[in-house]
């Protein structure tokens, strides 16, 4: 892990069949914040600040990041990972940026820059003129920014419930992850009191029912149960035991060199032709930090 940030391969690459390669060995400052989690108890001073260094040029202006370093097109979703990756490397850096992406009318940040103030919360399907709105997913990382930067007391239910899917979990818009959402989710409403509790109840069915799919998403299954199991001691042992499955099918997944297989971080509908975009983790860096991360919770 520490070799592949040292080296800068904390970025991902398109696949095969995306034609669109301009994001290609970008997505660093979105990338940051899961490597900086797993890795930050090894690395050394140096190691924090050429990390933080890197993601500090990496800035379309100050405070504000975009996933493909270059494309003139920022988000508040990387913006947000680049803020709390370096609030975790001891490099904080305001919060005003985002105000470029805040919807005064519907009180909440839209994923790209001059939201169309038509648009509200947008929930998947995809469509090009969804993009325009805001997406639970990137919400939820927002919102854990403020939770711990400690301008955050609490949210609304009326605000979170259209958020939250049927069988529990949460809605995710851009990443393929069925989990990615539920997590983000999960942590958040822990960090408030109980208010939040019967939400999180459907949440821990939708959990409980899954089946291990891929390392990277049974990683994020196990932080989201992590957090849960703390909230809910009463259920404990009934998380331990879905917990079990999803660990015996990381543990069997890793690599020789240590890492776990990478997977389909995002895709999106290109907004200028035809067809989709993507993400793909070719370096193993998401995969294998959320893995860390996961294994160090119930290790």
């Amino acid at each position: 892990m520490l070799e592949r940030i040292r080296a800068g391969e904390v970025v991902s690459r398109s696949s095969e069949a995306c034609t669109f390669k301009s994001w290609d060995h970008t997505g660093e400052p979105y990338l940051a914040l899961e490597a900086a989690i797993a890795a930050g108890p090894r690395m050394t001073a140096e190691d924090r600040a050429a990390f933080a260094g890197r993601l500090l040029r990496a800035q379309w202006r100050p405070g504000i990041w975009e996933y493909g370093v270059g494309i003139q097109r920022p988000d508040s979703d990387t913006t947000a990972s680049a803020l709390r990756a370096l609030d975790r490397l001891g490099h904080k850096v305001g919060l005003e940026g985002l105000r470029l992406f805040y919807n005064p009318r519907t009180r909440l940040f839209h994923t790209f820059r001059r939201p169309d103030d038509r648009r509200g919360l947008d929930l998947p399907p995809q469509s090009r003129e969804k993009h325009g709105g805001a997406h639970p997913c990137v919400l939820a990382n927002i919102w854990l920014l403020f939770l711990e930067r400690g301008q955050l007391k609490g949210l609304a239910r009326q605000v979170l419930e259209p958020m939250q899917r049927a069988d529990g979990g949460w809605h995710t818009y851009f990443y393929d992850s069925p989990h990615y959402s539920t997590r983000l989710f999960s942590e958040l409403l822990t960090g408030f009191g109980t208010e939040h509790d019967p939400a999180l109840e459907r949440t821990l069915a939708a959990l409980l029912a899954s089946q291990p799919q891929s390392p990277t998403r049974d990683a994020e299954a196990l932080i989201a149960l992590a957090g849960l199991a703390r909230r809910f001691p009463s259920r404990s042992e009934e998380i331990s035991q879905k917990a079990k499955a999803f660990l015996a099918g990381i543990q069997s997944a890793q690599l020789a060199d240590g890492s776990w297989p990478g997977d389909m971080i995002w895709t999106a509908l290109y907004n200028f032709g035809p067809g989709t975009v993507d993400g793909y983790d070719h370096f193993r860096v998401r995969s294998t930090s959320l893995c860390v991360q996961a294994l160090r919770l119930w290790q």
